[in-house]
C-alpha cells in the first residue's frame, strides 16, 4: 500500500509538473506508471483473495443464520461490490429469485425502527426556542434541518467522495491535452520524450477513470443509505402521526392524501438527499473548469465568465416559477387518489346505482384536464428552461474562441479547441443539471412542506382527560361540564401559507369561532349499568356523544366556574379497558377468527362462549371456511348484520371494563336482536359498564339510565319506570307512546331449552371446525402468563385473558406472495408478479398508447440532435486543421459553430417535449383511462378477492412511475444508442481494428448485463409488490384508528408496519447495490478505451493530433454510451414492470355488457308494470363457493308490497344483488315484465330499479348535495327540492348549510341568530358533504338514499334495511312517504323491524340458508302457529 501511494505521488508530480520534483530523477514515466499498476495489482489481489481462518468464517456464518447479522466486508469487497457476487450468480443460475426473504441482508444498518427513533429524538428536541420555532410561520425548513442534522456525517462523507470524483473529471481533459500537445510537438519534431511516453499518459487517464468510478459508486451507495433512512423515517412518522390526529385534522387529510405523503412525497424527499450533491459538486466543477479554461485560453476566458455571471441568475429566477406548478400537480395527485379511494370503497353502490359513467368522467377530468394538463404545461416550461440553460455553454464557448483569436492573433490548435470543448461540454453538463436540480429542489421543498405540515397537524386534545383510581362508589366513566367541539378552541390554522389547503377541504376551518358539536354535557356511567342514549336521527348527536366518551373530540368548559373533564376510573391505562363498536363496523382484511381475537391470546373456552353469545355460531356453519373465512376488504364477503356480530364478538372477547355500542341492533333481525339483548346485555355484560346509543325502543326496559339528546345537548336523564309513570311531561310522553307501541311482552319460556341447544351447537362446531387450529391454540395457551392461568382457574365460566399481544400476532415476516391457505375457498387473489423478461407485447401496447406518430417525431428529433452534435465536432476538427487561415475568417467559423449548437439546443427542447408530453403523458393518460374503465367494469367478485391496496397501488405508485420515472431511462437509452452508433461508425472509419476491440467490449458488457438483469428485474418486481402491504396497513389504520387504539392494538399494527417498511427498504437497497455492482464493472471496462486510442497513436506515427483529439472525444463517449445503454435499458425493463402491472389491470375480465343492442327494443320507462318472476334461480358469490340462493321460484305481481325476512346471512341482500345482476345466475332466470334480465344491458336494468341500500354500503360521495342526488344533472332544482322535502332530508341539510355559512363566513362577533336565517336553494343544493359523509349521521345518509329513489321514479323499489338507522319517529314519517309515493309501485322490503312488515306488507317471503321457506301474507303465516316467520315474531315479542 505504501509503494502504491509513493508511485501515485510520483506519477502525479511528473504529469503535472513534468517531473521537476522527482527524487529519483526518473526520465521514463512509463516505468513509474508500470510500477504503480504492478503494486496496485498485488495489493488488490491480496485484499480480494484473502481467506480467513475457519473459526472466523464459522462465527460469522452463525451470526448470519441465527441473528440475520451480515458479516463485515473488507475494503475491496466494499469498493468493488463483490459481496454481491454470490447473490447475483445464484439468482442467475436459478433464473430468478425464489424467495426474497432468504436473500442475504445488506452490509449496512438500515433498521427502520432505529431510523425512526433517531428522527423523533431530533424532531422532538425542545431547546429554549426550538419548539416555538418549528411551529411558527418561519419554520418551513424545520423538517429539512432535522433530517440534515440526523444524517449529516454520512451525507458529508458521501458528498466528499463525489466532490473528489468531480475534480477528477476536470483533471482528465487536462491529461488528454498533454497527449495532444505531445502529438503536436512530435509532428514538428521538437519533443524531448520518446513516443512510449504516450502510454504513461494513457495509463494515467485509465487510472483516473477507474478511481472516478470507485469514488462515484461509493458516493451513490452512501447517499442511497441516507435516502432510504430518510424515506423510512418519514413514512413511519406519517403512519404514527395518523394515530394521533384530531377529528379536525382527519377531516382535512383523507386516506388518499396520506397515501400520497408516503408514496410520493417521501420518495421526493429521499431523492432530494440522493441527488442534491450537485449543490456542492457543481460549484467545484464550474470553478475548476473556469480555472482550467483560464490556464488554456488566458484572458479570453473572461468574456465567457461574464456571460455566465449574467445568464445563470436570470435562468435560476426563471426556474423558480416551477414551484407553483409542482404544488398544483401534487394537489391534483391528492385529489385523484382521494377520488379513486372513494370509488373503490363505494364500488358496490356505484354499480347498483349505475353511476359508473359520471364518476369515471369526474375522475378522468381530474386526471387528464387538471393533472396531466398541468404536467404538460410544466414540461413545456421546463423545455424552455432547458433551452435557455443549454445556450449558456454555447455562448461561453463562442465568446471565448472569438476573444482568444482577437487577443492572441494565433490559430486555435487541436489541443486548445478540443480540450476547451471538453471543458465546455463539462460546463454544459453542469448547467444542464441545474434545471433538473432546481426542479428537484422545488419538488422537494413542496414535499417537505406538505410532510412538515402534516406532522404539525393538530393532535387529539387530551388535556381535559384524567385517570383516577377505581372507586366502586364513583362512576367508571364521567363527563363534567363539557362543550365538545369539532376542533380545538385555541387551535390556529394548521397549514402554513406555503401549503394552503384546497378550499373544498376547509369546511371545518373557522375564524376563531368554536364550532360546537355537543353543548353542556354532564354524563355518568357506573359499573354494572346499561346506559342507553336515545334521540332523533341526524339532529340529536348520539354518535357524537359516544365518540366524545372516547376522547375523540376536544372540549372546553360549559361553565366558567367549573373545569371541563373526562374522567376514567378503570383498572388499567388509557384505552385498555374500552371496547367500541361504531355504526360502521370495521374489520381487518383477515379471517373471522383473527378479527375476533384481534391480537389477544387465544382461549378456546372464551372464544366458544363469545361466538355463541354474539349469535355468530349459525353463520360460522354456513360460511365457506368457518371461522377461517376471509372477510375481505371492509368486510365485503359478509352481510352487514354479520359484520356487526363479528364486531360484537370482538368486543366481548376483549373483556373490557367499558363497552360503547353505537346502534348495533339496527342491522339485526328481531330474533337475533332480542338474543343479543338477553345473552349479551343481560348476561355476559351484566357486571360491566355498557353505554348503548339506539333507536330501538324495546331495549329501554332493560336500561338502568336513559339519556335523551336533542339538538346536541342532553335534554333528559331518566329511567324506564319514570317514563312509564309520566303523564305531564310532553317529551317523556312521546317516548312512552313509542315504547307502548313496540313493547310487547316477550315469551321467554324456551330460554333453558335454547341454552341447551346452543351448548350442543357449540360442542358440534368445535369438533368440526376448531380442531384444525388445535396445535396453534395449544401453543398460544402455553404462552399465557401465570396470572392468566390463575384467572381461568378462578372463573371457569368466564375465563379472563391477558390483554396483551399474542406471539402469533407478532409473528416474523409475513409472506409477501402467499398470505392465506390455498385450500380456503375464500382466499384472496394474491398480487401477480411477472416472470422472466418483460414481454414484447407490453412494449408494443405502450407504444401504441403513445401514438406511433408521436414516437416517430421523437426519433426524428433525436436523430437530428445527434447529427448536429457530430457536425459540430467535425467542424471543430476542420477548424483546427485550417491553422492560420482560421484567424482571418474567424467570424465564419464561429458563426457556423454557433448555428450548429443552436440547432442542437432547439432540437433538445423539441425532443424533450415530444418524449415527455406527446409520448409519455399521452400513453399514461390512455392507460389510466383504460385501467379505470377496466377496474370499474369488473364484477364484484374481483373486488371481493383483490385487496383495495393492490388496486390503489396500480393507480398511484405505478402510474407515477410511468408519468415520471420512465422518461429519463428511455431518453438515456435512445440518446446513448444513437451516440454509440455514431461513435462506432466514426472510429471504425479511422481505426478499422476498433471493430474487433468493440466486439470484445460488447462481449464483456453482455456477460455482466445478462447476470445483472435477472436479479435487478426480479428485485424491481418484488419491490413494487412489497409496497402494497404498506398501503394496506396504512388504509386499515386510517379507517380503523379508533378501534386500533381502543383495543390496545397500536403496538401490533406498528410491528406490522415496521416489518412491511423494512422489507421494502431491504429490497430497494439490494436493487441499488445491484446497480452499483454493474456500474463499477462497466465503468472500469470503459476506462480501457482511452488506453486503446493512446496505443493506436503510439503505433501510427503519421496520425494528426486533431484526428486523435476527435477520436478521443468519441472514445470517452463510446465507453460511457455503452455503459449507459446497458444501465438505462435495464432501467427501462425494471421500470416497465409498472407498465406490465397497469396493462394487467387494463385487461381484467369485465362483467356483462352495460349496453346491448336489444335494449333498443325495451319499452320506454321499462319496467312499466313491475312484474317480477324468479324461475328455478340459483346464484353464488364466486364459482368456488356454495350457492347463496337455491332454486328460487316465485312471482311478485305489479304494485305488490313484498317483505323479505330471515336471519342475518339467510340471503336477503343476496336476492337484491341478484335482481341488479351484481351476481349472475348459476341456473334459472329472472323476468321483469316478462323480459329476461340476462338479455338486458346492465345500464338499462340498474337504471330501471330504485334502491335504498343498507347502512353498511357506501352511500355518499364527497362533494355537493346536488352531486350526491343527481350526478347526471338530469333533474331541475324543483324536482330536487321536492325529493328533499318528501324524504324529510331538507331540515338536516338546511341546518348543515346554516352552520357552514355561519362558521365559515361570519366574524367572531356575528349574531348567533344567523344560524336560524333562511337558506337559499343554491346554498342548500351546494351544501358540502365531506369525505365518506363524515358530517352526516348514518340515518341522514339513509334519508339521502330515499331522496334518490324519489327522484328516479321507477316502478320497482328495493328497500334494504332502509330505515334501520332511523329513530322511531323518523321511521314512521318515512314509511308514510313510501306508502304515499310508491303506492302503485312494486316494493320489495328487507326489514328487521317486524312491526313494519306486519302493517305494510301484502306478502312475506321468508328465506333460510338461501332457500325460500315461506311466502304468504303475514296474517296467514302467523295463523299457522308454526314456521320460521311465526318463530321470528314470537322471539321478537310481536305475538
Amino acid at each position: 500500500m505504501f509503494s502504491c501511494l509513493v508511485n501515485l505521488a510520483r506519477t502525479f508530480q511528473f504529469l503535472w509538473f513534468n517531473g521537476k520534483y522527482d527524487l529519483f530523477k526518473q526520465k521514463h514515466t512509463f516505468l513509474v506508471i508500470s510500477s504503480l499498476f504492478l503494486h496496485s495489482y498485488a495489493l488488490f489481489y491480496n485484499l480480494i483473495y484473502y481467506t480467513p481462518i475457519d473459526e472466523i468464517r464459522d462465527h460469522f456464518n452463525y451470526l448470519k443464520t441465527a441473528h440475520d447479522i451480515f458479516p463485515p466486508i473488507n475494503f475491496m469487497e466494499d469498493i468493488t461490490f463483490t459481496w454481491m457476487n454470490p447473490i447475483i450468480y445464484s439468482v442467475y443460475k436459478k433464473g430468478g429469485i425464489d424467495n426474497p426473504y432468504t436473500m442475504d441482508l445488506p452490509p449496512s444498518n438500515l433498521n427502520v425502527e432505529n431510523a425512526y427513533n433517531d428522527f423523533m429524538v431530533k424532531w422532538d428536541e425542545k431547546d429554549d426556542d426550538s419548539n416555538e420555532y418549528k411551529k411558527n410561520q418561519g419554520s418551513k425548513y424545520y423538517l429539512f434541518t432535522t433530517l440534515l442534522k440526523l444524517h449529516f456525517k454520512l451525507f458529508f462523507i458521501a458528498v466528499a467522495y463525489n466532490t473528489f470524483a468531480d475534480y477528477i473529471r476536470v483533471l482528465q481533459p487536462l491529461i488528454i491535452r498533454k497527449i495532444l500537445i505531445f502529438l503536436e510537438l512530435d509532428e514538428n519534431g521538437v519533443t524531448e520524450y520518446p513516443r512510449i511516453h504516450l502510454l504513461s499518459l494513457g495509463l494515467y487517464v485509465c487510472f483516473l477513470n477507474i478511481l472516478n468510478s470507485v469514488l462515484n459508486n461509493q458516493f451513490f451507495i452512501k447517499v442511497f443509505e441516507v435516502g432510504l433512512k430518510v424515506k423510512s423515517s418519514i413514512g413511519i412518522a406519517v403512519y404514527k402521526k395518523s394515530l394521533k390526529l384530531s377529528f379536525k385534522s382527519r377531516s382535512l387529510k383523507k386516506t388518499g392524501d396520506v397515501m400520497n405523503l408516503i408514496s410520493v412525497d417521501a420518495l421526493k424527499i429521499q431523492r432530494m438527499f440522493e441527488q442534491s450533491q450537485p449543490l456542492i459538486g457543481l460549484p467545484v466543477i464550474i470553478l475548476t473548469t473556469l480555472m482550467s479554461l483560464y490556464q488554456i485560453l488566458g484572458l479570453a476566458a473572461i468574456p465567457g465568465l461574464i456571460i455566465m455571471l449574467i445568464l445563470v441568475p436570470l435562468n435560476s429566477k426563471l426556474s423558480t416559477r416551477l414551484s407553483a406548478m409542482f404544488k398544483k400537480n401534487m394537489a391534483f395527485k391528492d385529489l385523484r387518489t382521494k377520488l379513486i379511494t372513494e370509488l373503490l370503497n363505494n364500488i358496490k353502490i356505484v354499480k347498483i346505482y349505475n353511476w359508473q359513467n359520471p364518476l369515471i368522467e369526474r375522475l378522468t377530468k381530474v386526471r387528464e384536464v387538471d393533472e396531466l394538463g398541468n404536467y404538460a404545461h410544466l414540461n413545456h416550461f421546463n423545455a424552455l428552461i432547458t433551452f435557455s440553460w443549454t445556450m449558456i455553454p454555447l455562448l461561453v464557448a463562442c465568446s471565448s474562441f472569438l476573444s482568444y483569436s482577437m487577443i492572441t492573433h494565433e490559430p486555435l490548435t487541436a489541443n486548445i479547441i478540443f480540450t476547451s470543448v471538453s471543458l465546455f461540454n463539462l460546463l454544459q453538463e453542469c448547467v444542464q443539471q441545474l434545471p433538473s436540480l432546481i426542479t428537484l429542489l422545488i419538488e422537494s421543498k413542496v414535499s417537505l412542506g406538505r410532510v412538515q405540515d402534516f406532522l404539525l397537524f393538530e393532535e387529539l386534545d387530551n388535556s381535559f382527560i384524567s385517570y383516577e383510581t377505581r372507586d366502586t362508589l364513583k362512576p367508571l366513566i364521567e363527563i363534567q361540564s363539557c362543550d365538545f367541539l369539532w376542533e380545538s378552541f385555541n387551535s390556529q390554522k394548521i397549514t402554513s401559507d406555503n401549503s394552503k389547503i384546497n378550499t373544498d377541504q376547509e369546511s371545518l376551518i373557522v375564524n376563531n369561532v368554536p364550532k360546537i358539536a355537543l353543548k353542556n354535557i354532564n354524563f355518568k356511567a357506573y359499573a354494572g349499568q346499561l346506559v342507553t342514549v336515545i334521540g332523533r336521527s341526524g339532529f340529536s348527536g348520539k354518535s357524537t356523544l359516544l365518540r366524545s366518551l372516547l376522547g375523540i373530540f376536544p372540549a372546553k368548559s360549559a361553565d366558567e366556574t367549573r373545569e371541563a373533564k373526562l374522567i376514567y376510573r378503570t383498572s388499567h391505562n388509557e384505552y385498555e379497558t374500552i371496547a367500541y363498536i361504531s355504526q360502521h363496523p370495521w374489520l381487518m382484511n383477515a379471517s373471522i377468527k383473527d378479527n375476533i381475537t384481534f391480537g389477544k391470546k387465544y382461549n378456546a373456552k372464551l372464544y366458544e362462549k363469545v361466538i355463541s353469545n354474539g349469535q355468530l355460531l349459525p353463520d360460522l356453519k354456513i360460511f365457506p371456511d368457518g371461522d377461517q373465512t376471509i372477510v375481505g376488504g371492509q368486510g365485503v364477503s359478509c352481510s352487514f348484520g354479520q359484520l356487526v356480530r363479528i364486531n360484537i364478538c370482538r368486543a366481548l372477547y376483549s373483556q373490557a371494563e367499558i363497552y360503547i355500542f353505537d346502534d348495533i341492533l339496527s342491522a339485526l333481525d328481531a330474533s337475533v336482536g332480542q338474543a343479543i339483548i338477553d345473552n349479551v346485555f343481560n348476561n355476559f355484560l351484566k357486571d360491566k359498564c355498557v353505554i348503548f346509543a339506539t333507536n330501538s325502543m324495546k331495549v329501554l326496559k332493560y336500561s338502568d339510565v336513559i339519556y335523551y339528546l336533542e339538538n346536541g345537548a342532553i335534554s333528559r336523564v331518566t329511567k324506564y319506570q319514570e317514563i312509564m309513570d309520566s303523564n305531564d311531561d310532553s317529551t317523556l310522553n312521546q317516548i312512552k307512546e313509542l315504547i307502548l307501541e313496540h313493547d310487547k311482552s316477550s315469551n321467554e319460556d324456551n330460554d333453558s331449552e335454547e341454552t341447551s341447544d346452543t351448548c350442543e351447537e357449540i360442542a358440534q362446531y368445535s369438533k368440526e371446525h376448531l380442531t384444525a387450529n388445535e396445535t396453534l391454540e395449544f401453543e398460544d395457551e402455553m404462552d399465557c402468563e401465570p396470572e392468566d392461568i390463575e384467572a381461568e382457574a378462578e372463573n371457569d365460566d368466564l375465563p379472563k385473558i391477558h390483554r396483551s399481544l399474542s406471539n402469533a400476532s407478532l409473528h416474523p415476516k409475513r409472506p409477501l406472495i402467499t398470505t392465506v391457505n390455498d385450500n380456503l375457498k375464500t382466499k384472496q387473489n394474491m398480487e401477480k408478479m411477472g416472470k422472466g423478461k418483460i414481454k414484447h407485447q407490453v412494449y408494443l401496447t405502450f407504444l401504441k398508447n403513445c401514438g406511433w406518430r408521436n414516437v416517430i417525431y421523437f426519433l426524428i428529433f433525436s436523430t437530428i440532435l445527434q447529427l448536429s452534435d457530430v457536425l459540430q465536432k467535425l467542424w471543430l476538427k476542420h477548424w483546427s486543421d485550417i491553422g492560420e487561415d482560421s484567424v482571418t475568417d474567424l467570424n465564419h467559423y464561429v458563426l457556423i459553430y454557433f448555428c450548429l449548437g443552436l440547432l442542437g439546443a432547439v432540437f433538445e427542447s423539441l425532443r424533450a417535449v415530444s418524449l415527455n408530453v406527446w409520448c409519455f403523458l399521452t400513453a399514461s393518460g390512455n392507460l389510466h383511462k383504460q385501467m379505470l374503465k377496466s377496474v370499474v367494469d369488473s364484477p364484484m367478485s374481483f373486488f371481493e378477492t383483490t385487496k383495495a391496496s393492490i388496486i390503489l397501488n396500480r393507480f398511484t405508485s405505478d402510474i407515477s412511475t410511468i408519468d415520471e420515472a420512465l422518461e429519463w431511462c428511455v431518453s438515456s437509452t435512445v440518446r446513448n444508442t444513437m451516440l454509440y452508433i455514431c461513435c462506432i461508425v466514426i472510429i471504425s472509419i479511422s481505426i478499422p481494428i476498433w471493430l474487433l476491440v468493440n466486439t470484445c467490449l460488447i462481449a464483456l458488457y453482455s456477460y455482466y448485463q445478462v447476470r445483472y438483469v435477472v436479479l435487478s428485474r426480479d428485485l424491481r418486481r418484488f419491490w413494487a409488490i412489497s409496497f402494497s402491504p404498506i398501503v394496506a396497513s396504512m388504509e386499515e389504520l386510517i379507517n380503523g384508528v379508533d378501534f386500533v387504539k381502543n383495543y390496545q392494538q397500536v403496538k401490533r399494527f406498528n410491528y406490522f408496519n415496521y416489518e412491511n417498511v423494512q422489507f421494502n427498504i431491504d429490497l430497494m437497497w439490494s436493487f441499488r447495490s445491484t446497480n452499483r455492482w454493474i456500474a463499477i464493472r462497466l465503468q472500469s471496462g470503459s476506462a480501457l478505451v482511452i488506453l486503446f486510442i493512446t496505443i493506436f497513436a503510439i503505433i501510427k506515427k503519421d496520425i494528426k493530433a486533431s484526428l486523435i483529439a476527435f477520436l478521443m472525444n468519441y472514445a470517452v463517449q463510446i465507453s460511457n454510451a455503452l455503459m449507459w445503454i446497458i444501465r438505462a435499458s435495464v432501467a427501462v425493463e425494471t421500470n416497465s414492470v409498472s407498465i406490465e402491472r397497469v396493462i394487467e389491470f387494463c385487461q381484467l375480465t369485465p362483467e356483462e355488457p352495460s349496453v346491448l343492442k336489444s335494449d333498443e327494443n325495451l319499452p320506454k320507462n321499462w319496467p312499466q308494470a313491475g312484474l317480477i318472476e324468479f324461475k328455478n334461480y340459483s346464484t353464488t358469490y364466486r364459482k368456488n363457493l356454495d350457492p347463496s340462493l337455491r332454486n328460487l321460484n316465485f312471482t311478485i305481481s305489479p304494485g305488490e308490497k313484498i317483505a323479505i325476512c330471515g336471519r342475518s346471512g339467510s340471503g336477503k341482500s343476496t336476492l337484491t344483488l341478484a335482481l341488479f345482476r351484481i351476481l349472475e345466475p348459476l341456473t334459472g332466470q329472472i323476468l321483469i315484465d316478462n323480459v329476461d334480465i340476462s338479455k338486458v344491458g346492465l345500464s338499462a336494468l340498474r337504471s330501471g330499479i330504485s334502491i335504498i341500500p343498507q347502512t353498511g354500503d357506501g352511500q355518499v360521495f364527497e362533494g355537493t348535495l346536488r352531486y350526491n342526488l343527481d350526478p347526471f344533472n338530469a333533474y331541475p332544482d324543483e324536482r330536487l327540492l321536492k325529493a328533499l322535502e318528501l324524504s324529510h332530508l331538507k331540515p338536516h341539510m338546511e341546518k348543515l348549510s346554516r352552520e357552514d355559512r355561519f362558521y365559515g363566513e361570519q366574524n367572531p362577533d356575528s349574531d348567533p341568530t344567523a344560524l336560524s336565517e333562511p337558506v337559499t336553494t343554491e346554498e342548500l343544493l351546494n351544501a358540502k358533504i365531506t369525505d365518506n359523509g363524515a358530517n352526516l349521521s348514518v340515518g341522514t345518509k339513509q334519508l339521502l338514499c330515499l331522496a334518490r329513489a324519489l327522484l328516479s321514479d321507477n316502478n320497482i323499489l328495493v328497500l334494504d334495511e332502509a330505515s334501520a338507522a332511523l329513530d322511531e319517529v323518523t321511521d314512521s314519517l318515512i314509511q308514510k312517504t313510501i306508502k304515499e309515493e310508491f303506492k302503485h309501485k312494486t316494493v320489495i322490503t328487507i326489514a328487521h323491524r317486524l312491526n313494519t312488515i306486519l302493517s305494510d306488507s301484502d306478502r312475506v317471503m321468508v328465506l333460510d340458508k338461501g332457500a325460500l321457506k315461506e311466502f304468504e301474507s303475514p296474517t296467514a303465516l302467523i295463523a299457522k302457529g308454526q314456521g320460521l316467520f311465526y318463530e321470528l315474531c314470537k322471539k321478537g315479542g310481536y305475538i
